[in-house]
């Protein structure tokens, strides 16, 4: 039975060859091999060895998590405008991390142009966290309502002011009569209502600092 680990993922970080890391181990780079491929099971003291070489811990080295796909992407325009999108039939790429994520989690990835220095400043490079089930599955989560969450608004937004791409927003959502929702978000203070959501879904975390939790952010070419 093969034992699964982070070790590959921690030797491409530290931008080291297998081979330099095997011979700064002594062994040979066939039994690197099979500890990267889990054939032979890793001892602590390989792990403290290996972590030692890699400049990590040896968690970071025997528990392997399933990558978090990438199902959106917010990017912040120096004039403060925001461009949201997000992919339902596919994905953007991967999130690699150390904490165990349920399997029905997706990652949204913030970006901003170089020279932004407003409100929102604090989202450069942050990873959100929600559910995925129902952005596939077109849904309204109940979860969400009452809650922080990522929507997709059926039909026009009502908000002159802004440009939204695609029509997603985030906010809290409140149910009203007649099927409808209210969004606020709380960053820009707008209250927007009687809309129609193809699907909401519920934030479950942010992490702001991805360099300092050991996230890595790959995304498709």
């Amino acid at each position: 039975m093969n034992m699964p680990n982070n070790l590959e993922i921690m030797i491409a970080k530290a931008g080291m060859t297998k081979r330099n890391v095997a011979e700064l181990k002594g062994i040979t780079p066939e039994t690197l091999s099979r500890h990267v491929h889990g054939k032979i099971q890793m001892t602590l003291q390989d792990a403290e060895q290996y972590a030692k070489i890699l400049d990590c811990t040896p968690p970071d080295i025997l528990f392997a998590q399933k990558p978090v796909k990438i199902m959106g992407y917010i990017h912040i325009n120096e004039d403060q405008s925001l461009k949201r999108s997000f992919a339902v039939g596919k994905t953007l790429g991967k999130v690699y991390l150390h904490n165990h994520m349920q399997e029905d989690t997706a990652a949204i990835i913030y970006s901003a142009d170089k020279n932004y220095t407003g409100k929102y400043s604090y989202w450069n490079n942050a990873v959100a966290f929600v559910k995925r089930s129902p952005i596939t599955n077109g849904e309204v989560d109940p979860e969400s309502v009452m809650h922080e969450s990522f929507v997709k608004v059926i039909g026009e937004v009502p908000d002159p002011d802004e440009t939204v791409s695609d029509n997603f927003l985030s906010g809290t959502v409140y149910p009203e009569p007649g099927g409808t929702f209210t969004i606020h978000n709380i960053d820009t203070d707008k209250i927007r209502k009687g809309l129609k959501l193809e699907w909401a879904t519920p934030l479950l975390s942010v992490c702001f600092r991805p360099d300092l939790r050991a996230l890595e952010v790959v995304l498709d070419k």
